[in-house]
């Protein structure tokens, strides 16, 4: 089945999208569904100069001679009987679809100056004098006559398929020229999201801004009181609180009960728990089921930390000071609880938010490590 194409650069899709549809009828294989196409068609080309001057560009006339070409071919590996029975089910063309495509070009040439685009039928047509359905034939000495009395010659002939190779070049140049515009597209997309995710950023740090100065106040005013109580031991105690990242944060089951003095990298609680730990703690290591695996950066006081879970895609994701680090978890599909682990007494933490974000905001690593929950 054939339809047509055009230059999609110009032609208005109203148009194709009526003519189509009518030029797959005339291709059916039920001769009434087939005359009823050619009927409404020739009746659109009689009345409408729009639509028959898109006809001609678009390609009918190609249409006409492929149809023509496929049931001569029939014709002649048939009686030579080299076909076989799928392929000549493929090519055969019912005599009524050819006499009605025909019948429809013998109305553009009465319509259309066109004899240089129908010069490429003459090769065709000539074979057809003899066909042996009479309405076939007829049509075919008719529009040879018409073309005879346009004067068509071989040179026209070359004409037009010089014009159609040239409108097919300017069909490929059109497509590719329509990919380069789609992926500028694409890269603009893919600039402008990460543009928003920079300014995301840029606020979380504004916001970290103001609330480590807080901290520090915070800190300030402990510092203050621990030298008036206990002078001596006070330099320690502030080291254990800011100096010495002995910390870890991350996931537990929400079927777990966590009992006080809990330890998450020991048993039995190290197999329901997830988490990531700072430097004097394994510098770094993501711990799971009593094992710890390197390749995030151990992290220490004073900085921020951030851990994504996206339990569409089953993920775990660490973040520190904004960063993504490359250790992660997958198949997480359950209901967890995120938590904070403390080593020293008196150390503490500030939550800054614990929110639900509409997109993700991590990406894809060269360097990631996967750990399955």
């Amino acid at each position: 089945m054939l339809w047509l194409e055009g230059n999609i650069t110009e032609m208005p899709v109203s148009v194709l999208t009526v003519l189509n549809p009518l030029i797959q009828i005339i291709q059916s294989p039920f001769e009434e569904f087939s005359r009823n196409g050619s009927q409404a068609l020739e009746y659109l080309l009689q009345e409408n100069d729009f639509i028959r001057q898109w006809v001609v560009k678009s390609g009918f006339i190609w249409i006409v001679r492929h149809v023509i070409a496929l049931s001569l071919e029939n014709q002649n590996n048939s009686s030579t009987q080299l076909l076989s029975l799928e392929k000549a089910s493929q090519n055969f063309v019912p005599n009524f679809v050819q006499s009605e495509l025909l019948d429809l070009i013998e109305t553009l040439l009465e319509k259309e100056d066109m004899e240089d685009e129908c010069a490429i039928l003459v090769s065709v047509l000539q074979p057809l004098k003899e066909h042996p359905d009479k309405r076939v034939k007829n049509y075919t000495k008719i529009l040879l006559s018409l073309l005879q009395d346009e004067n068509v010659t071989v040179y026209s002939i070359k004409h037009a398929l010089e014009g159609k190779l040239r409108n097919d070049e300017k069909i490929v140049q059109y497509e590719n020229i329509l990919q380069q515009y789609k992926n500028i597209e694409k890269q603009n997309e893919e600039l402008k999201l990460r543009d928003q995710q920079l300014q995301l950023k840029d606020e979380e740090l504004k916001q970290l801004d103001k609330e480590e100065k807080h901290l520090k106040e915070e800190l300030s005013k402990v510092n203050a009181t621990i030298q008036d109580t206990n002078p001596i031991d006070s330099a320690p105690l502030m080291k254990k609180i800011i100096k010495d990242g002995y910390a870890a944060f991350g996931i537990v089951r929400d079927t777990h009960t966590i009992p006080t003095n809990a330890n998450p990298v020991s048993k039995p609680h190290n197999q329901h728990m997830a988490v990531y730990s700072g430097t004097a703690w394994g510098n770094g290591k993501v711990w799971y089921k009593g094992k710890g695996t390197e390749g995030n950066v151990a992290f220490h006081d004073s900085q921020i930390l951030k851990l994504e879970l996206d339990l569409d895609k089953g993920t775990l994701i660490f973040f520190v000071n904004l960063i993504q680090q490359p250790v992660f978890f997958t198949n997480i599909h359950e209901k967890v609880r995120c938590i904070i682990y403390l080593y020293y007494r008196g150390s503490n933490c500030i939550i800054r938010s614990l929110k639900k974000i509409p997109n993700a905001t991590s990406i894809q690593l060269a360097n990631q490590k996967a750990i399955q929950w």
